[in-house]
């Protein structure tokens, strides 16, 4: 997202760092002390529905307290972007006076728990800092590069540099390739030299894995960075990591 950004300018508004808070805002006010059963039943859901274990990497939003879900406290998740170069401003979720249709089926007093909970609930707004120099980053923002070979039946690839929105699609495209002229029953990727991988890389990683095998996607001498972003987005169990 920071190259994105960095390359094409704008920003980027989002929900996602408070989903979990905004939900429990909502469940408290309706449920009250049954709040947490009920989140915790939906992310279940969600993980489901999902490739990855949403419940098992969206809990660091919220904390406990005894046997009650409570809103985290979200300045170590703000911190961490701006240390990676991000500008981060926190807008609330809702505003002044308002009304929903769905007030009209709850009591007066739901309804005001609810406006007092969601006036705690925020949306994210990314943008770069413009003065932010890090010799991470700079390091990480090399130019993708990939070289694949073919053995028998074994897909070798090596990539560099980032494997990100802008580059994930030439991977899917070189594998789509190689998949079209051989019958690929195993894909090694080596990754000493992958300094980040985004979420449209996992993507196509996990495209890659339902279409072998199970256990046949195996990634080789990843740096301790994308070890770390895999195992936070519940993606360690569906690749093998050498």
């Amino acid at each position: 997202m920071y190259r994105l950004l960095k390359d094409r300018g704008g920003c980027w508004i989002t929900v996602d760092p408070e989903t979990l808070a905004r939900h429990l805002a909502v469940y408290s006010a309706i449920a009250g002390d049954r709040a947490a059963e009920f989140l915790d039943d939906e992310m279940k859901g969600f993980s489901g529905e999902s490739e990855i274990d949403v419940a098992g990497i969206s809990t660091h939003f919220l904390r406990k307290n005894g046997s009650k879900s409570e809103k985290a406290d979200s300045s170590e998740s703000e911190q961490e972007f701006i240390q990676n170069g991000f500008l981060v401003e926190k807008i609330p979720f809702v505003t002044g006076s308002y009304e929903l249709r769905s007030f009209a089926f709850l009591k007066p007093e739901v309804v005001n728990r609810l406006k007092k909970n969601l006036a705690d609930v925020h949306l994210w707004k990314f943008s770069v800092n413009p003065d932010f120099a890090s010799k991470d980053i700079q390091k990480s923002d090399k130019a993708f590069h990939l070289q694949s070979e073919t053995d028998k039946n074994i897909l070798k690839l090596v990539i560099s540099g980032r494997l990100d929105s802008l580059s994930a699609p030439l991977l899917l495209q070189k594998w789509d390739e190689k998949r079209a002229s051989t019958d690929i029953q195993k894909v090694e990727i080596s990754c000493e030299n992958l300094a980040y991988i985004s979420s449209a890389g996992l993507r196509v990683l996990m495209m890659i894995c339902k279409e072998l095998n199970k256990g046949q996607l195996i990634l080789l001498h990843p740096t301790p960075e994308v070890r770390e972003i895999i195992a936070k987005t519940g993606f360690a169990d569906y690749f093998q990591m050498q």
